[in-house]
């Protein structure tokens, strides 16, 4: 049987023991329960464990999850959208989730601001950047980010919170330390042209191979799943 608590609690132990390499608080570094895989039960034992940040990629899965554990679990929890998300899915994440990571175009961003706006809510989300260049992923280049940024400071039902990446999937940790050291780079960059328009509080990076590094370079939210829900 797997142990969500003791898994929880090696992950956690992790992430401290790597901020402190680096001289960092690891209060500010929030673990974020990735349950694609899971189902109910082990999301409200995640609960019950003290997780209370969940992720999920898929927009109908996150909102059966969501509404059963509406009528199981009475205690308050904090959903992230971090798939890719389609414009026309877009109205039905609105409302659902505290943020959203995955904003990796203009034309994304528009179609949140016009659900946003049609809610009467304002919306939380990060930019997801393509640091390593993979044909395969979505994001925004690094170099055409500021010029996205400038539509998008723009859309005034959107709160701009932070940048999104995922590193190549590889056993060549210094590669992924050069990603997550790009994403870093970028947000203390855009900060500087920006200035108090912009507060690009958050980096998301770092999963279940890699989250240490991630937290190393600068990560505030690291999305793990395997490490967390299946045994290790």
């Amino acid at each position: 049987m797997i142990d969500i608590g003791q898994n929880y609690a090696m992950i956690r132990s992790t992430i401290n023991q790597h901020a402190r390499n680096v001289g960092r608080n690891p209060d500010q570094i929030a673990l974020i329960a990735v349950t694609k895989t899971v189902g109910l039960p082990e999301i409200v034992q995640a609960i019950e464990c003290g997780l209370t940040n969940f992720g999920e990629s898929r927009v109908k899965d996150a909102l059966i999850k969501q509404d059963q554990l509406k009528i199981k679990q009475a205690t308050p929890v904090n959903w992230h959208y971090i798939g890719h998300l389609q414009t026309n899915k877009v109205k039905n994440v609105i409302g659902r989730f505290s943020f959203i990571h995955s904003v990796d175009s203009v034309r994304c961003a528009r179609a949140i601001q016009t659900e946003a706006q049609k809610s009467g809510c304002r919306q939380k989300i990060l930019l997801e950047v393509n640091i390593s260049a993979e044909q395969a992923k979505y994001g925004f280049k690094p170099d055409d980010l500021e010029n996205g940024l400038e539509d998008i400071l723009g859309l005034t039902a959107l709160e701009i919170c932070g940048l999104m990446t995922m590193a190549p999937f590889t056993e060549d940790m210094g590669l992924v330390r050069s990603c997550f050291k790009g994403l870093k780079e970028l947000q203390s960059s855009l900060q500087a042209i920006y200035g108090p328009d912009l507060n690009l509080e958050h980096l998301s990076m770092g999963m279940t191979h890699d989250y240490g590094i991630a937290v190393e370079e600068g990560a505030t939210m690291v999305r793990i799943g395997t490490a967390l829900f299946h045994q290790t």
